[in-house]
C-alpha cells in the first residue's frame, strides 16, 4: 500500500510541479516586463532564483538591476539606529523537510 501511495503522489505531484513552475515563470516574466527602472538603475541581465514550494523546487529566471554609483554610496552610508516608538516583531522562518514524502 505504501508503494502505491508513493506512485500516486509521484503521478500527481510531478506534472503539478512542472505546471506550477511554468506558471510562476510566466508571472515573473510579466512582473519584470512591467517594471519601470528608477533613475540610476542599470540592467544587469537575467539570473536564476531558486525557490521552494509545496510541489518541490523551482528555478525562475529574473531580471536583475544594479543601482548607479550615487545610489550605492547612499546605501552604504553610516547611520545610527534611532528610537522611533514602534514595536518591532522579528519572525524567524524555518524550512521543514518532510522525510518519506516526495
Amino acid at each position: 500500500m505504501a508503494d502505491l501511495e508513493k506512485l500516486l503522489r509521484t503521478a500527481i505531484f510531478k506534472p503539478a510541479a512542472q505546471l506550477i513552475g511554468q506558471l510562476l515563470q510566466e508571472a515573473a516574466d510579466r512582473i519584470d516586463a512591467a517594471y519601470q527602472p528608477k533613475p540610476g538603475e542599470v540592467h544587469k541581465g537575467r539570473h536564476p532564483l531558486e525557490i521552494q514550494g509545496i510541489f518541490g523546487f523551482f528555478t525562475l529566471q529574473r531580471e536583475v538591476l544594479r543601482v548607479g554609483a550615487a545610489a550605492a554610496t547612499w546605501q552604504r552610508r553610516e547611520s545610527a539606529p534611532q528610537a522611533c516608538g514602534t514595536t518591532v516583531l522579528y519572525v524567524e522562518r524555518r524550512l521543514h523537510h518532510l522525510s518519506g514524502r516526495i
